[in-house]
């Protein structure tokens, strides 16, 4: 009797007699799980195609699957990931019509999964340049703005391939991005020349979209020109020392070739190079030791920058910071430069103790180095003053009384070139007999510690001088040239007009008008608005008064407005 044994286990199996039990092995199965049959994919893109693989009788990593393309294989055989998933990508072209997956398990037992697939046409992508423009202004070595509008119908922006070229400089490497919108912006230098600026858009599926513009590139901008730079007292006269609480000005001129406006800053620094002004727009710098932490001997540098928005230019000057003030009680032939004004360096530039000429002489009065050596003091190294700050009637005036001999308008300019406002000159009988007084008592009390040298009485006026006065007869030897013409007289501001009526006779007078032999015969201009005293004297007691205003040639003496 013959047995029949069947046992029941995980998979088909079969019964036999004699020969024992025959197992069947079942055909693997595969799903497409990436696309439906009927899907639409584009013309000439790539697109990953996946089917899941599955097999009664194996577990997946035993499986292998290879992919077709209208029997045209695509990708051989190889095992599914973990999950069981077999990918492969396909370039779609125009006749395709159907992708095959085939799967195998180790008995060569074959299964498989046909997906029809539909050709849609792709659309090229979009491209338009926005700038650079034809229209644009553009030189070397200044960055350009480069930017477009990208779309594409199939593929999101972060597929497309971007290039930008020039006809000139080649491929551009622009790190710009594409945002979401299709907005690109980026920007880049070009060199000098006629550029076609090129942008290429190309989508996944190869096709492309040009565009392109032709701009002019002029040559660098070249920053402005610095022509000149001045620190200047409130003057306007050129400096290299200040003192104090002294007011600068940082006077500085520039060009630009191109013609681009520009615009000024100004930085005033210190021994450490730390910015001292706050308003670096404005060329006036007030002078402050304490709030500065700057101190005598210090270099004070002012640079100015100009800048036309392409390129940067400057340039500096420095002065040296003094202890001194332009107030200060100035002593003659002391050597200290107490009130900074230098004058008693004027014959000494290097200020080596040595007289730069020595036939220069500032006084005719003292001998110099070429005279008798007996009696010579030496050539003068500059001139000497006394100088003392003095309140008349609430105005305060410096007073510098110069050891000097000059005619009065040489004197005149001799203070004004100086930085002095001119020779002395009074709006009262008061404050000119102040003058008088004081400086009497100085020329009186004062002796210069120096052998052999004598100093002048002060002159305190000013006018045309022994040659002119506004009278018929001068009595002084020469013609009267000005009589009541008043631009024949010479006053302060340089001006013929200034401080007084057009009709003289209003305002002179003449203690002794009748005299011709008065001994000093004194007339006098009394100005009212604000006016200025200006006095004639004769000392001589006869003759044809050859020394009227003999005080005309006497010392200088220099006055100074304290603003």
């Amino acid at each position: 009797m013959k047995k029949i044994f069947c046992f029941l286990v995980p998979f088909l199996f079969s019964c036999t007699q004699d020969k024992g039990i025959a197992v069947y092995n079942a055909a693997p199965e595969a799903t497409f799980v990436s696309h439906s049959s009927g899907d639409g994919v584009f013309e000439g893109s790539t697109v990953e195609f996946v089917a899941a693989l599955t097999d009664a009788n194996h577990s997946v990593d035993e499986l292998i699957a290879a992919w077709y393309a209208d029997d045209q294989e695509q990708c051989g055989f190889e095992a599914p990931n973990a999950q069981g998933d077999s990918s492969c990508f396909v370039e779609i072209s125009a006749q395709l019509s159907e992708i095959k997956v085939e799967v195998r398990d180790p008995k060569n037992a074959v299964g498989q999964a046909i997906l029809n697939i539909e050709i849609l046409q792709n659309e090229e992508p979009v491209a338009q340049i926005l700038s650079p423009t034809v229209e644009g202004s553009y030189v070397a070595g200044s960055v350009i703005a480069f930017e477009a509008i990208i779309s594409d119908q199939e593929d999101d922006s972060e597929l497309l391939t971007i290039d930008w070229s020039s006809s000139l400089d080649g491929s551009l490497s622009l790190d710009g991005t594409l945002e979401s919108s299709g907005y690109f912006q980026s920007s880049a230098e070009l060199s000098e020349g006629t550029h076609t600026i090129s942008l290429s858009v190309q989508d996944t599926s190869g096709k492309e979209a040009e565009d392109s513009v032709e701009i002019t590139v002029g040559p660098a901008n070249q920053p402005p020109t610095a022509i000149g730079i001045d620190i200047q007292n409130s003057a306007g006269t050129s400096v290299t020392e200040a003192y104090d609480g002294s007011t600068l000005y940082c006077i500085a001129d520039f060009n630009d070739l191109e013609g681009d406006p520009f615009t000024l800053r100004y930085e005033w620094t210190g021994p450490q190079n730390t910015i001292l002004n706050a308003n670096t727009l404005e060329e006036q710098f007030t002078i402050d030791f304490a709030a500065q932490n700057l101190q005598p001997s210090d270099e004070l540098t002012c640079t100015v920058f100009a800048t036309d928005g392409l390129g940067e230019t400057s340039q500096s000057d420095t002065v040296t910071l003094l202890d001194c003030s332009p107030f200060a009680t100035e002593i003659p032939y002391d050597n200290i430069d107490s009130n900074c004004d230098g004058l008693e360096y004027l014959n000494d530039a290097d200020q080596d103790g040595v007289a730069d000429n020595i036939s220069m002489d500032f006084d005719d009065d003292d001998d110099h180095a070429d005279a008798d050596p007996a009696n010579a003091v030496g050539a003068r190294l500059g001139v000497e003053c006394y100088g003392l700050l003095r309140d008349f009637n609430g105005e305060e005036i410096y007073i510098l009384y110069c050891d000097n001999d000059l005619y009065w308008k040489s004197a005149d300019s001799f203070c004004k070139d100086n930085g002095y406002d001119s020779l002395i000159t009074m709006g009262s009988m008061d404050q000119f007999n102040s003058v008088v007084e004081q400086y009497t008592s100085i020329v009186s009390n004062y002796t210069p510690p120096i052998q052999n040298v004598a100093w002048q009485e002060p002159w305190v006026g000013l006018t045309r001088g022994p040659d002119c006065a506004p009278m018929a007869n001068t009595n002084t030897g020469y013609p009267s040239i000005c009589s009541s013409n008043t631009q024949d007289y010479y006053w302060v501001d340089g001006t013929p007009t200034s401080w007084f009526q057009n009709n003289l006779s209003s305002v002179w007078y003449d203690s002794e008008l009748s005299a011709t032999n008065s001994v000093e015969h004194c007339a006098y201009l009394n100005m009212s608005e604000p006016g200025f005293f200006d006095l004639y004297c004769d000392y001589a007691s006869s003759g044809p008064h050859m020394d009227w205003s003999r005080t005309h040639t006497k010392a200088a003496v220099c006055m100074l407005r304290v603003q």
